[in-house]
């Protein structure tokens, strides 16, 4: 889709001091600040019925199955009963949002407490899928070139470890 620069301003839906938008090429995201679960729950629908209206505008149809909502919260005030996460139901296109306990968003793995080890043993799980690739280019008596093994492993290994020292 094409959008002329002179309409591009009426793209944004305008944020609340407690919903915040953030678009980058098909990704999406818009989170909302509140004190208890009712308020962030009026205030998501809210928009979430806003957001609907834009996208009806521009004829933009996202996947409501690929839609995840997580509640964020400290883990030391998880057990007051203000932030009750039965308390948060949303919908997008008449089809019920589900809470998770982890979402991906432009590559990086967030957890409900925002701890990354979720993030954390992932990368740890492929940099290990991958080193085997290098244990089998060495072999066992003669092996293979050292530029070769090092090519490999800045190749296929160290992306990953740039990638997450990034997000961390």
């Amino acid at each position: 889709l094409h959008y002329p620069l002179r309409r591009q301003r009426q793209m944004c839906i305008r944020d609340s001091p407690q919903t915040k938008l953030s678009m980058f090429a098909d990704d999406t995201g818009f989170w909302v600040s509140a004190p208890d679960s009712r308020t962030c729950q009026k205030e998501a629908s809210a928009y979430l019925s806003r957001l609907e209206n834009w996208m009806c505008r521009w004829r933009i149809t996202p996947n409501p199955n690929k839609t995840q909502a997580i509640l964020f919260k400290h883990p030391n005030l998880s057990r007051r009963s203000r932030l009750d996460p039965s308390e948060i139901r949303l919908s997008l296109w008449n089809e019920r949002i589900g809470l998770s306990d982890q979402i991906v968003y432009l590559g990086i793995r967030f957890s409900r407490t925002c701890d990354w080890s979720f993030d954390v043993r992932s990368t740890l799980r492929k940099v290990r899928n991958r080193s085997n690739l290098l244990t089998l280019l060495r072999g066992r008596l003669r092996g293979c070139n050292p530029k070769t093994l090092l090519h490999t492993y800045n190749t296929f290994i160290r992306p990953l470890l740039d990638l997450s020292l990034i997000h961390i």
